[in-house]
C-alpha cells in the first residue's frame, strides 16, 4: 500500500535526521547512542510488520490508521532523544 510507504519514509526520515543530530555532537553519550539503536530496532521491526500487513481493501482505512497510529509513537520516542 502506497499510504504505507509514505508512513515508513517518515519515520525512516526522522531516524536519519536524528542519527545526523548524533553524529554532530561533540560528545557520544552512552544512554544516547543505547536509545537510538533501540529506535533503530524498533523502526525496524515496524517496517517488517507493514510488509506483512493484509492487502484486503475492506480493512485498508482501518490498517493505515493503526500504523499511522504506531508511526507516531516512533516518531514521539525519536524525538525525545536528547542530544
Amino acid at each position: 500500500m502506497k499510504e504505507l510507504e509514505g508512513i515508513i519514509a517518515e519515520v525512516k526520515e526522522a531516524l536519519a535526521a536524528k542519527q545526523l543530530e548524533i553524529s554532530k555532537s561533540a560528545t557520544q553519550i552512552s544512554y544516547v547512542l543505547e536509545a537510538f539503536k533501540n529506535r533503530q530496532m524498533e523502526v525496524l521491526s515496524f517496517i517488517q510488520s507493514t510488509r506483512q500487513a493484509s492487502k484486503d481493501p475492506a480493512q485498508k482505512t482501518t490498517i493505515v490508521s493503526n500504523y499511522q497510529k504506531d508511526a507516531l509513537e516512533l516518531l514521539g520516542a525519536i524525538s525525545k532523544i536528547l542530544v
